[in-house]
């Protein structure tokens, strides 16, 4: 039986000119493979407008093989100041809190701008696959289906304090797909071993932040 998933509070995550904004987290929903996700806004430090958007995905890369752990998107007039790749490393704290020990991203190969993101933030290719036509991200529009992989490994942190859980918890088993609204308080591809490239990460809570309380899921 998988541990159940624990959402932490992120804590403030800025940079010098724009910040992270938790807006919501979406439970695992084992009938449609999707895994527990954090959504943010990304806004101008004190702005309520957002200028794009950023997600966390907590799971295994076998699990994340073609949507990846980390997406984006940056509102057109807002591009060419980094705010993606910088977005990006704001959240590496938060993955690695959650056992991550490296990420995929997943890039369109005619996406030079993410590509470029990728790799400003470090990460190396590693593979191109193809999304298959039985897919939810084919199912759901996406029509270039190969996807170029990128994997960035994360360095040892030390366990920070800012990172508690949420009285939310998920289970990996959990049949709810609600998303529960948070708002965000001072209180939002190397080798090509294809075994190792997709059974690395876990994606379950650090013992350490763990936390016993009752599953929301079945």
């Amino acid at each position: 039986m998988k541990t159940p998933f624990t959402f932490l509070r992120p804590g403030k995550l800025v940079d010098i000119d724009f910040e992270l904004v938790l807006t919501r987290t979406v439970e695992a929903d084992p009938t449609k493979h999707h895994v527990p996700m954090y959504e943010f806004d990304i806004r101008h430090t004190g702005q309520l407008v957002a200028i794009g958007k950023i997600r966390l995905r907590i799971g295994s890369a076998r699990a994340l093989r073609y949507p990846g752990h980390i997406g984006y998107e940056v509102r057109q007039r807002f591009r060419g100041h980094r705010y993606a790749a910088k977005g990006c490393q704001l959240l590496l704290r938060l993955a690695y809190a959650h056992s991550l020990r490296a990420v995929w991203l997943t890039v369109d190969p005619a996406n030079i701008p993410s590509h470029k993101t990728c790799q400003i933030i470090g990460a190396k290719y590693g593979e191109t696959v193809r999304i298959p036509h039985d897919h939810e991200m084919y199912r759901g529009g996406a029509r270039c289906t190969l996807r170029r992989r990128y994997r960035l490994q994360l360095r040892e942190m030390p366990p920070d304090q800012t990172l508690q859980p949420t009285a939310q918890t998920a289970s990996f088993f959990s049949m709810s797909t609600l998303a529960s609204v948070l708002a965000l308080r001072a209180i939002p591809h190397a080798s090509s071993d294809r075994h190792h490239l997709d059974d690395e990460n876990t994606g379950q809570a650090a013992t350490p932040l763990r936390l016993r309380s009752r599953s929301t899921g079945a």
